[in-house]
């Protein structure tokens, strides 16, 4: 699982979900 690929890829509200940093 490569975390780096993975949030990229993932819609912000996904990644705010997990408590993601999401760059813009």
């Amino acid at each position: 699982f490569r975390f780096d690929l993975e949030y990229e890829v993932l819609p912000r509200d996904i990644a705010e979900a997990e408590g993601i940093e999401v760059p813009r």
